[in-house]
């Protein structure tokens, strides 16, 4: 495979999926989903849109009358699609987020397959939640979508740290309206001292801080937070070994990349939109395919 970019044939008869995202540069998607089409066969396609916010309403709308099949979306348009959408899955409707909408006639239908992504993240590295206390870093999309793998994981409780405090309140109490009727963790903000002079052995970093082009290279820059972590898992994953991940290993702690997650909620948004599904053996020979790309990538 091209380890530099995508090389899909188009037709008047080819089946097309995207992307949307600000920035988009990075995105490792349309390479991931070439894989996926090379595995399952079919005359299709997948592109990088770059789609401002102020452009969204009318990129989807122009998406969905261009009869593309189906979109993924990623910073900063999981959250304000969903007004735009004919209706959204019960996992998208808890985690207040959208990254995969499946073309409709009458409408695109929204799904959330991050949350499915990162319970593999974890699955895969170890990172068990049950009854445990987690910190959260990030209060956006991605977020939302950890905070509903803490809950399905079983975690004690969950700790939200935000720069702006009323952010995390927010995302908290959606969830909790959500989740009505549901056994779900204990959940709090905590402050800057808290962050810094509590011990947080099991952490979940969702902001975009350390993504490429993105000016903030940590979500928290003292190096005393570092201590005591004994798994972190990052959403981002571009590049690999984030600096935040890099600090987390530096002090001994175990660091979960974003790939795996971009794989597997990828693969998933390519089986909503084929009805479908991989075997076991299948998906797992092709993340292993797509981590070795990924590895050659930036050697």
């Amino acid at each position: 495979m091209n380890l530099t970019r995508a090389t899909m044939q188009v037709d008047g008869e080819t089946k097309l999926f995207g992307v949307f995202g600000h920035p988009i540069a990075h995105t490792f998607s349309p390479a991931l989903h070439e894989m996926l089409i090379r595995a399952h066969g079919g005359n299709m396609a997948y592109i990088a849109y770059h789609v401002l916010p102020e452009q969204l309403e009318s990129a989807v709308r122009g998406a969905w009358a261009m009869g593309i099949r189906g979109l993924n979306l990623t910073i900063p348009h999981k959250e304000s699609v969903i007004p735009l959408l004919c209706g959204i899955d019960s996992t998208a409707y808890k985690a207040g987020a959208v990254n995969t909408l499946k073309w409709t006639p009458d409408g695109y239908y929204g799904y959330n397959t991050d949350v499915y992504g990162m319970r593999k993240q974890l699955s895969d590295g170890g990172m068990r939640l049950s009854g445990q206390r987690v910190l959260l870093l990030g209060a956006g999309g991605a977020a939302r979508g950890a905070l509903t793998v803490c809950q399905l994981e079983g975690a004690s409780e969950v700790m939200v740290y935000n720069r702006h405090p009323e952010r995390a309140e927010m995302l908290i109490s959606r969830f909790r309206e959500a989740a009505e009727g549901e056994e779900i963790p204990r959940m709090r903000v905590i402050s800057h001292e808290e962050l810094l002079h509590e011990e947080h052995p099991y952490v979940i970093q969702t902001t975009p801080a350390g993504m490429l082009h993105i000016p903030d290279t940590l979500p928290v820059t003292e190096e005393e937070f570092y201590r005591g972590i004994r798994y972190a898992a990052d959403a981002v994953y571009h590049p690999i070994r984030t600096p935040f991940l890099q600090k987390v290993r530096a002090q001994g702690g175990i660091g979960l990349e974003g790939q795996s997650m971009l794989f597997y909620q990828g693969a998933r948004s390519f089986e909503i939109w084929n009805d479908f599904t991989f075997t076991d053996e299948e998906r797992e020979r092709l993340r292993r395919e797509f981590l070795a790309w990924a590895e050659g990538y930036f050697a």
